[in-house]
């Protein structure tokens, strides 16, 4: 199988590619590449990463975060709901939540290698247990959720994060974002 990057690089039209001097689109061409979706798609590393952190077309930024294993979390927030999200860096969304939007501490109830749809089958799942009216991917704290939280665990990934996040002290205090919290 020929692992060629198939992302277009040149992009200097926004929206479209352009062509090369032959009118055919210029690919990356880097024969490092993985395939990141059902249909075909092959990014290198290095096209993965640009993907991402810049503002390319919608719809390849969104095949890359669909395929890109992240860390999927359940989380006990201070007001005693229960969040499910994704995050590169666990670590660094703990903080954010607790920090910007929760205003005090998180407890990781599981963490496990997945993908945007991964999360989004879990948000399915336990939709009937969805609380309304706030932001954040909340749900109530109901057996169904933590014993799924149980069966999965931390990953050692999520391990790390969690300890790093126990010496964890915000700079500033913590602010309670009344969109996320009832």
């Amino acid at each position: 199988m020929n692992n060629v990057c198939t992302r277009i690089i040149d992009d200097s039209n926004p929206g479209s590619p352009s062509g090369n001097e032959y009118g055919s689109p210029r690919m990356c061409g880097s024969t490092e590449a993985v395939q990141i979706t059902k249909d075909g798609f092959l990014a290198c590393q290095d096209c993965r990463i640009e993907v991402t952190n810049r503002q390319l077309y919608k719809s390849d930024k969104a095949v890359l975060e669909a395929n890109t294993p992240t860390s999927i979390y359940i989380l006990k927030t201070p007001q005693g709901s229960l969040k499910i999200g994704r995050a590169v860096d666990l670590y660094r969304r703990l903080q954010e939540l607790h920090r910007d939007q929760f205003g005090g501490r998180l407890q990781v109830l599981a963490s496990f290698v997945g993908t945007h749809q991964d999360e989004a089958d879990l948000h399915i799942w336990f939709n009937d247990f969805r609380i309304t009216g706030v932001l954040g991917e909340q749900f109530y704290d109901v057996p169904a959720i933590r014993d799924h939280a149980q069966s999965v665990g931390i990953d050692p990934a999520g391990q790390l994060a969690v300890s790093r996040y126990s010496r964890y002290t915000p700079q500033n205090d913590p602010k309670t974002n009344k969109d996320y919290v009832k």
